[in-house]
């Protein structure tokens, strides 16, 4: 709309002409296309920050697990269980 009657004389007068029209509009569109950018990074390391926390968790459990097993079997190698 920058370029039709009555924006464009008054971008004319504050110092725009086409020439400076056309390179705010390619601005402006490089500005809104590095946004969209950012927020499809900002979207997805959210989710893999997601993924991680739900790995971590299932981690910790199968750890507990573990080290309950590994307690029994090892109750008479007291020498490799404190390696654990």
């Amino acid at each position: 709309n920058a370029a039709q009657e009555p924006y464009k004389t008054t971008l004319a007068d504050c110092g725009y002409d086409d020439e400076g029209l056309t390179e705010a509009e390619a601005t402006l569109t490089a500005l809104e296309r590095a946004r969209t950018a950012r927020d499809a990074a900002t979207a997805a390391g959210v989710s893999a920050t997601a993924a991680r926390n739900t790995d971590y968790s299932a981690l910790v459990v199968w750890m507990e697990s573990f080290d309950r097993i590994a307690k029994v079997a090892l109750r008479k190698r007291p020498d490799l269980l404190a390696r654990l």
